[in-house]
This record gives C-alpha cells, sequence and structure tokens, in this order.
C-alpha cells in the first residue's frame, strides 16, 4: 500500500475513527484502525463489535492494499507533522511509513485480512436531526445512564421521536432525567422509540458540534446509523422494556416549592466542600413553609445554610439526598427558577419547570431518590 494525501485531509479523517477504538478487546485486531487504499479513495475505521466509526478521504493511490495500526500512536504523528503532502506506505512485512520532506515514521502494523469490518446494514427510514439541539439534550440526560451492566438496557437512553419532537430520558435506578425538544427534524410524520447505548451517545457528543447543520439518520431494525461531515457512525441499539418513570411519580404533594436553581445549586455546592468523598454522607433538607434548610456535619465539620423559596402550600418536609446526584440534575437544567416537589422523607424529589415561565410545561423532568438519614 502506498499513498499521498494532504496532512489537513488526513487528519480530519484519523481524529474522529481514532475516537471508536476499543483499548482492550478480545480481538487484537480492534484494538487499532483499519486502513485500506483503494481506487483513489483512502478508508480508515474503527469497530467494537457495538459501534463503528468510517471515514473516507481522496489521495493519490499508488499501490493498493490495507493495514491495521495503533490508533493512539499513528493520530499522534499525524497530528505531529507540519502541513502539506504526507506519504504513507505499507511494505509486506507491515511496516507503515509516514514521510514528509521533514520525518520520516515507521510503526509496526497487523495483518487487515481477517479484521471484521463494520456491519453492512441498511435501513428504510431516513430523516434528519440538528446537531446542536440533538447534543444539547444527550448532554442534559447522558449523566443518568446506568452503568451496572447487570441491567444492559439501562446503560442507554430511551428516545421517542414524534414528528419533528424528540423525548430523551435515562435513569440509573437513583435517579431519572427526562429532556423534551421540538424543532429537531423538518419531518412531522416520524412516530419512533428506540434504546441508544450510552457509550455511543458518549462518542456521538465528541463527533459532533454545536452546529445547526443536520445529520443523516438511518434507522435498522437493531442499529442506528449517522452520517456527518463525512463520519459514518454506527451503533447497534439496545433491546427490551424500558421503565415508564410516570407511574413512579407519587401523585400527591406535601411540598410544591419554586426556587431559584442558580441559589439552590450554590447553596449545595458549598456543603460539598466539607463532605469527604471516601464517606458516604448525605445532605439533609428541611423544607419549612417557605424557607430551606440545608445542613450537613461529617468528620470534617458542619455547614448550614438557608434560603427563602415560594410553595403556596406552606408544606413542611426534611428529607436527605446525596450531593452529587442532585447537583447532577440541577447544573442540567439551566434555567432561572424551577419547581420542587416532594410527597414525603422516602419519596424522590420531581424537578419540573417553573409554572410561571414560558414553554413547554413537559420540557424537562428529573426525578431523584432520596437517601434515608440517620435519625429517620
Amino acid at each position: 500500500m502506498k499513498f499521498t494525501a494532504e496532512k489537513k485531509s488526513l487528519e480530519r479523517s484519523i481524529t474522529p475513527v481514532s475516537l471508536g477504538v476499543a483499548p482492550k478487546n478480545t480481538d487484537p485486531l480492534l484494538e487499532g484502525i483499519y486502513i485500506e487504499a483503494k481506487d483513489g479513495i483512502i478508508t480508515m475505521c474503527s469497530y467494537d463489535r457495538e459501534k463503528g466509526i468510517r471515514t473516507t478521504l481522496e489521495a493519490d493511490v499508488v499501490r493498493e492494499g490495507k493495514i491495521v495500526v495503533d490508533a493512539q500512536k499513528t493520530s499522534a504523528i499525524i497530528h505531529s507533522l507540519p502541513d502539506g503532502p504526507v506519504t504513507v506506505e505499507a511494505d509486506e512485512n507491515l511496516i507503515l511509513r509516514i514521510i514528509t520532506d521533514e520525518a520520516d515514521f515507521q510503526i509496526s502494523g497487523k495483518d487487515a485480512t481477517n479484521y471484521p469490518g463494520l456491519p453492512d446494514v441498511h435501513g428504510d427510514l431516513d430523516y434528519t436531526l440538528q446537531q446542536n439541539k440533538l447534543r444539547a439534550m444527550i448532554n442534559k440526560t447522558l449523566f443518568a445512564v446506568s452503568q451496572d451492566d447487570s441491567k444492559p438496557i439501562y446503560t442507554g437512553s430511551l428516545f421517542e421521536i414524534k414528528g419533528n419532537s424528540m423525548r430523551i430520558t435515562a435513569l440509573d435506578g437513583f435517579r431519572v432525567s427526562m429532556r423534551c425538544d421540538e424543532g429537531l427534524t423538518e419531518r412531522d410524520d416520524l412516530d419512533l422509540r428506540f434504546i441508544m447505548p450510552g457509550k455511543a451517545q458518549n462518542d456521538l457528543l465528541r463527533l459532533t458540534s454545536d452546529s445547526e447543520r443536520p445529520i443523516s439518520v438511518n434507522m435498522a431494525r437493531k442499529h442506528i446509523i449517522f452520517t456527518f461531515d463525512n463520519i459514518y457512525f454506527i451503533t447497534r441499539l439496545l433491546d427490551g422494556e424500558f421503565l415508564d418513570y410516570k407511574k413512579k411519580i407519587p401523585p400527591q404533594r406535601e411540598v410544591s416549592a419554586r426556587m431559584n436553581t442558580a441559589r439552590f445549586i450554590d447553596s449545595i455546592e458549598r456543603a460539598a466542600l466539607i463532605i469527604d468523598e471516601r464517606i458516604k454522607s448525605s445532605i439533609k433538607l428541611n423544607f419549612d413553609g417557605g424557607v430551606l434548610n440545608i445542613s450537613v456535619a461529617t468528620m470534617l465539620g458542619k455547614f448550614k445554610d438557608e434560603f427563602t423559596y415560594e410553595d403556596p402550600q406552606n408544606g413542611i418536609l426534611e428529607i436527605g439526598f446525596n450531593h452529587k446526584i442532585l447537583l447532577d440534575a440541577l447544573r442540567a437544567v439551566n434555567e432561572e427558577y424551577i419547581n420542587v416537589t416532594l410527597s414525603h422523607n422516602l419519596s424522590p424529589m420531581i424537578i419540573t419547570p417553573d409554572e410561571k415561565s414560558e414553554g413547554d410545561p413537559e420540557r424537562f423532568l428529573y426525578m431523584i431518590l432520596p437517601v434515608r438519614l440517620e435519625n429517620s
């Protein structure tokens, strides 16, 4: 194999592909990047049997061929080169040379003959999604995806698309995060429901940008394919029943508090300063008819704070929470005011949009399970 291409073109192709490489895989070939030169086109791809990334670029191909090379080293070498033409050559001993006027690298490769390659699938449903809106929704829900592989269905998020609106829901047994938005697609006839792995969502965040440019989506029975900016990204979907979180929302409300989001975050962040991460310490919230008292006591010391909120019910309730889980939800809100509802000290906190705000009242929901206080 031998070809010449511009450094910037090589870098644009190899950078996204390197993100999809599995560092530890039972198949050594899948720990590297597959590179093939054929018919004036260079194809690069990475695959971990669950998701894969492929890019292509035009090049001056002198000799066709293919090889698998170390992703991190090859990407770093390309990045380090000066702008201009780069010649890439692999010999029969699987030594890859990367040559410019100023540099000559040689790295060992692997025989690509048995590289499995990306699944050859194509569904019959195509649509587009707006990049920046999709990224925003994933960013505000991904933190709640479960890391527990014993329940694989919850290692992904539920995507529901109806018309041009989309809802993403994630949960991990301790919390639920849900976001809904409109205008992601121009089609109004869509009615879809699928579960996308969290790891694939994280890759999609790294591959996309906050651009309004659309992403082309193709739906197959077990896969979803995203195509954008000369990047082909495919991932297997998860199969199973996703929990209906709405059935877990308590119907009654002891506390219904309208509060300033930034003030709530500030107080929790201050309390976190005296929490030893090695010891599970909960934050105590005491809702007292319009005044919220926040306190925590640890081996490092004590903290107390209070601020006012609006509650037409003047509810009274003492409850405890893990500060990290609470902060994850509050930081994802990104609105000045929120509505917080609680039923009793063992029921979840429900965070929804401020009832006085404009917009869809169901545009987000965060549900956080409490922790039992020592004196409860």
